[in-house]
């Protein structure tokens, strides 16, 4: 009677609801797909183009250089032009967080200086930089290039307790020494 249909009436009802769950759950697995997919798109989209603003400002630069290699002047207008190219280039690369790595008169760091060569120095307690053969850099905190340098050592001066003494015999070592070599002659003679 009257309680199967109620019964058939929830059972129509859930089957319903199900069907209902499945279609949401697809629409949420297609939507998280596409999601995947876009957000993959633009990460390649930004790893691509990453180099855009700056390579776009480095334009002024290169501009700069083909207009001094073009221009007619004296060489000192030409070295006053490349002066203020490098200027620019140099204002250009700290806008990019790019700077340049302390090195001369600095303490030596093997994390952003490379040793090109070294020599003693009775004017130095530490390791120090003391001359630079080609700048290094840092991106933010990261270091794109080492300083190439020169680096200063302490000389190295034993004290007098640890310097080796000069080799002495006492006289009764003297007397063993030549007993023995006395009766080594002796030996041999026989």
């Amino acid at each position: 009677g009257p309680t199967t249909v109620p019964r058939c009436a929830a059972s129509k009802s859930s089957n319903a609801e199900v069907t209902g769950l499945r279609e949401r759950q697809a629409r949420t697995l297609a939507d998280f797909d596409n999601f995947r997919k876009r957000s993959e798109r633009d990460r390649e989209s930004a790893l691509r183009y990453a180099l855009f603003g700056p390579l776009r400002d480095m334009l002024e630069v290169l501009d700069n250089l083909e207009r001094a290699i073009g221009a007619q002047g004296s060489a000192e207008d030409l070295k006053l032009g490349v002066q203020m190219t490098l200027r620019q280039f140099q204002a250009l690369l700290e806008r990019h967080a790019v700077s340049a790595v302390a090195a001369v008169g600095q303490p030596f760091d093997p994390k952003i200086h490379e040793a090109v060569s070294r020599q003693e120095s009775d004017t130095v307690t530490a390791p120090t930089v003391i001359a630079e053969f080609q700048k290094g850099y840092l991106l933010h905190d990261r270091l794109l290039r080492p300083a190439m340098v020169t680096v200063a050592m302490p000389a190295v001066a034993m004290p007098a307790a640890e310097a080796p003494a000069p080799a002495q015999t006492s006289p009764a070592e003297e007397s063993v020494a030549e007993a023995e070599a006395e009766a080594g002659s002796a030996e041999t003679a026989d």
